[in-house]
């Protein structure tokens, strides 16, 4: 199985929430011992939230039948507008082309749950082929468009946007458009930014702001099958018996490269392509019992034979999404899907229904769609945990080696030697802090007046003299203390006072007259009190 496809890692700087990982761990991981940032533990749970969104993905196993008002008698094509803003305005974004008994038709649908028939079409259009959305290059300004042919015209149509008229709602006819002289039978339309190129039984065209070119030189070209847009490179294949024969190029207009020829059996089969993804595509032949599949994983410049399973035949359609490949087909078991394109897994369908032959298969608002001559199938959609499978939170992120202190979060700055780790309410942190001087006790000798400082042990020598030692302000040394001890035998006094009106156990000042006798102080922030 592969990786999610849609939902690739999320990078961002330092300054945002999810992380690359140190340089080269993304790849190598980490040595035992070794202290993981939190970068990396950001990126895997990103990685997490892909993986399950990706398997807690699209059902295959769980389907709603969808019954078209008009079941078709002939082949059934569509294809879904996923270029087009979701809004209130769009009322219909899947198209499906079919045939009845009165004549061409187009089913469409919002979200394919609930469909709806338009005949629209000009006066004798021919029987429907395949219908095809081509988003152009501004889909947010609703440039894209829906082509429709038949094997004796190519229709166009606006895509369903607020403000446009179109043959989606019912309110416009498609639009023929007029192909060249001799254009041949149109086989497949892929859409280059705001232009077409058109593959038709005969020729190569392409249409530029309205007007049309054959686009010549391809020697080898046979009778044109499919052609397709990776997104860098125009893919044409065509044939006339068993052999596929590609062509390639990144721009319409410029030179068209021939490739290596897709070899297979059998006289008269039909290739066609179909895009994976990031430059791969698929071929593959329908309507035969000897399953061929090719693929090409650098936008069909190579080609390499894929071995797949032999009930991998009479295939009508496949489709790739998110790492998912899924096959129709008109025999049992009707669905296939694989991961690789080697090894297949019947799809379980609903038995009993009218018709459980398979023409194409869809994708669209979360959902896989299988579509038959009667109606389509809707598989139960993805769950979307989020744009990219993954929320980022609204914090910054910690380091594996740092931690939380009864639920509160520690700095990330590293402490330096003699700091403690001190609460600020203003970041919600246990920060590094420097403590006060009062925090730190130092044993100061004094001989004469002094103003003490949080945290002095002083020795007081009054043999010459008494004098005064002053006390801070408690309010600035709150929590502190301040020890005093008269060293000397002589009958001086020193005498602790406090800070302007502060008192000391309710008392003004206390004096030391005897030696050896000492006090311990210690501040409330309003005054002192002995200990």
């Amino acid at each position: 199985m592969r990786r999610p496809g849609r939902a690739p890692p999320q990078w961002a700087t330092a300054s945002a929430y999810i992380s690359e990982p140190l340089t080269g761990k993304a790849v190598t991981g980490f040595i035992p011992d070794e202290l993981p940032p939190a970068d990396w533990f950001n990126y895997t749970w990103n990685q997490l939230g892909q993986w399950t969104g990706y398997l807690t993905g699209p059902s295959q196993t769980v389907w709603a039948s969808r019954v078209f008002p008009d079941p078709s008698t002939g082949v059934v094509r569509g294809d879904v507008d996923t270029g087009t803003p979701d809004n209130t305005e769009c009322r219909y974004r899947y198209a499906i082309c079919g045939i009845d008994g009165t004549g061409a038709f187009v089913a469409v649908s919002r979200t394919g749950a609930a469909w709806i028939t338009q005949r629209n079409l000009p006066a004798t259009p021919g029987t429907p082929a395949g219908v095809y959305f081509s988003p152009g290059t501004s889909p947010l300004t609703g440039s894209g468009d829906w082509y429709l042919w038949t094997d004796t015209g190519l229709y166009r149509t606006p895509s369903d946007y607020a403000g446009t008229t179109n043959a989606l709602r019912g309110d416009a006819s498609w639009a023929a458009l007029s192909l060249p002289a001799s254009p041949g039978v149109v086989a497949g339309v892929a859409g280059y930014f705001n232009d077409i190129v058109v593959t038709t039984s005969t020729k190569l065209l392409r249409r530029t702001v309205g007007l049309w070119a054959e686009i010549t030189g391809l020697t080898s070209r046979q009778t044109g099958r499919a052609i397709v847009w990776t997104g860098t490179a125009l893919v044409e294949l065509s044939s006339t018996g068993g052999d596929g024969i590609i062509y390639t190029a990144t721009d319409p207009a410029s030179t068209w490269t021939l490739r290596p020829t897709l070899t297979g059996v059998g006289v008269g089969t039909t290739w066609q392509l179909a895009t994976g993804d990031t430059g791969v595509v698929a071929a593959f032949k329908t309507a035969v019992d000897v399953p061929e599949v090719w693929l090409s994983e650098d936008h069909g410049a190579t080609w390499a034979s894929v071995t797949t399973p032999a009930l991998l035949k009479q295939l009508t359609a496949l489709r790739w999404r998110d790492g998912v490949w899924t096959a129709t087909s008109t025999v049992a078991p009707y669905a296939q899907t694989s991961g690789d394109l080697e090894h297949w897994l019947p799809v379980p369908i609903p038995v009993g229904e009218s018709d459980n032959e398979l023409r194409d298969v869809l994708y669209g608002n979360g959902s896989w769609l299988l579509v038959s001559r009667s109606g389509v199938l809707q598989g139960a959609p993805a769950i979307e945990p989020g744009s990219e499978g993954y929320t980022p939170g609204t914090e910054s992120s910690i380091p594996g080696n740092a931690g939380w202190l009864r639920g509160r979060k520690i700095s990330l700055t590293a402490p330096t030697d003699g700091q403690v780790y001190a609460w600020n309410a203003a970041s919600s942190t246990f920060l590094p802090t420097t403590p006060s001087a009062g925090a730190a006790y130092t044993v100061r000798t004094k001989t004469t007046t002094y103003t003490a400082l949080a945290g002095d042990v002083l020795l007081c020598d009054a043999s010459g003299g008494a004098f005064t030692v002053t006390l801070p302000a408690a309010a600035t040394v709150s929590g502190s203390s301040i020890s005093v001890k008269k060293s000397d035998a002589s009958a001086n006094a020193v005498t602790v006072d406090g800070n302007a009106a502060e008192t000391i156990d309710g008392a003004a000042t206390l004096a030391l007259s005897t030696q050896y006798e000492a006090v311990t102080l210690w501040s409330d922030g309003t005054n002192w009190w002995v200990f």
